[in-house]
């Protein structure tokens, strides 16, 4: 995602510094785009905002707290926009941390395709202190269709996973719905020819024909969904409520990434079918 929204950018004439733990990464895309490549993330002085797009709490905390991380930045002006689908927990900790040592942290998860990043369609929601949040709409505005601002941190944390526990959900739904037909030799054409009568219908043949494109370029992958609804279950628990749906949905997409983890997540349907 991060790559693409620099493609969008760059092609706005927004002066970009790319940083990746994987250099070779950042060099590929500055060779295709105007952009320069950093070593180290506190080499980003002389940036106006930071917008950080990695896969987890883990990379997030790496990031901010390494060797060169971003609490090492010595320009207390820039805005950190943490695009990062992570815990609340996690955020808030990173917030209090950058602000006790006098550096400015927004949320900023963004909803949307690689395909929408590219043309500058995303949805942002954006949660932090009055003082940034201005700014942070100034610059989310550029690659949004629709930005949101939820509150104070770490509101936009709890709604993106909030919501992806249902946007996510369906792959696995279907896929041990077909199960059940398998077990018992009913057709897959019957199954969507009645579900196509009931309210969930064209959501079910979305992804199902989605999943069974081989063509289909992966938008999120199978181990996204995996790392989220873990996540989503982990949020749970620290907020002292249980995680049953979620867990198990983990444990779902955690043994589809097994066989299938850069694959567009609705493939994650096949998993019992394909076994």
């Amino acid at each position: 995602m991060g790559s693409a929204l620099a493609e969008y950018l760059s092609s706005k004439d927004v002066e970009l510094v790319v940083y990746n733990r994987t250099r070779a990464k950042a060099e590929e895309l500055c060779g295709k785009i105007e952009c320069s490549v950093v070593d180290t993330p506190d080499s980003m002085d002389d940036a106006n905002a930071i917008i950080v797009f990695v896969f987890d709490d883990l990379s997030l905390m790496e990031i901010i707290t390494g060797e060169h991380g971003l609490l090492r930045l010595k320009n207390k002006d820039v805005l950190i926009m943490n695009s990062t689908t992570i815990t609340p927990t996690t955020s808030m900790y990173v917030y209090n941390l950058l602000k006790n040592n006098g550096l400015h942290y927004v949320e900023s998860p963004v909803y949307g395709s690689r395909d929408q990043a590219r043309t500058g369609k995303l949805i942002t929601i954006l949660a932090g202190d009055d003082e940034d949040l201005d700014l942070a709409e100034e610059i989310a505005s550029m690659y949004s269709q629709e930005v949101f601002r939820v509150g104070l941190i770490p509101s936009a944390s709890a709604l993106k996973l909030a919501l992806n526990n249902i946007g996510l959900v369906m792959p696995a739904l279907i896929g041990e719905s077909l199960a059940i037909l398998e077990a018992y030799s009913v057709e897959h054409e019957k199954f969507l020819r009645v579900a196509s009568k009931l309210w969930f219908g064209e959501a079910v043949k979305k992804y199902y024909l989605r999943a069974m494109n081989e063509r289909q370029e992966s938008k999120f992958s199978v181990a996204g969904a995996a790392k989220d609804y873990s996540l989503i279950a982990r949020t749970l628990h620290d907020a002292g409520y249980p995680a049953n749906v979620s867990s198990g949905l983990a444990n779902y997409y955690k043994a589809a990434a097994e066989v299938m983890p850069e694959e567009d997540y609705p493939k994650a349907l096949r998993l019992l079918i394909e076994e």
